[in-house]
Formats: structure tokens, sequence, C-alpha cells
């Protein structure tokens, strides 16, 4: 979502994970506080998109870290683990905080790519 919202109009993204789970509404509720919908977005497995054909593939977890070298070149590869806000366990206030600095380090990491820096 960022990344569409952050890139050039030419540049090209897409979003895939090793496991295929339902977008929450606290992931949909983050988003909205930064202003940005998600309407009509669903989560879809690394197995549906070709890995080949990007520059740039960037995990967001240890495990895919682990398991994405086997399937990419290495050199189009960045892991850069930020913690799961789906692990978080307190109070609805918390909650909040835990998916807004989850969705605050995505962003930023979006921001480095467009900067060149990863």
């Amino acid at each position: 979502c960022f990344a569409k919202s952050m890139f050039p109009s030419d540049w090209r993204c897409q979003s895939a994970g090793l496991s295929i789970f339902p977008i929450i509404d606290n992931t949909k509720n983050a988003m909205l506080r930064m202003g940005l919908q998600m309407k009509g977005q669903a989560s879809k497995s690394i197995d549906s998109v070709n890995m080949d054909s990007f520059d740039l593939i960037i995990t967001l977890s240890k495990e895919a870290g682990q398991f994405l070298p086997n399937k990419i070149q290495a050199e189009k590869h960045r892991n850069i683990p930020v913690k799961d806000p789906m692990s978080f366990h307190g109070n609805d206030e918390e909650t909040v905080a835990a998916f807004d600095k989850c969705r605050d380090e995505i962003k930023e990491i979006v921001q480095q790519i467009i900067d060149k820096q990863l």
C-alpha cells in the first residue's frame, strides 16, 4: 500500500507472503490513520508472483529472510525484519500503537528504497 502510494508512477511493486492471511481490521485501520485505504487488497502467496521479474525484493520477517534466498538471486534481496504486530498482546491502545509502529517502520523502508539507500 505504501509503495503504491509513494513510488514513482513508472515503478511496479507487489506484495506477497509465505503464508496467506486475511488483512485484518487493525492493519486496515492503521493505514486509514495515514490516509490510505486498503479496499480491494488481499493477501497473496509468493508462489503467485514471478520473483525473477523484480529488481529488488524486500522481506520483512526473519522467516522470509531465511526462506527466500533459496528462491531468488542474493544480490536482489534485502531482509529487513520488522516486529509483526499480530504477535503483540496488550490492551486496545497498546495494540493500536504496535500496528502504527510497524506501519511507520514499513513506510521508512519504502522511503529508503525511493532514496536508493537500500
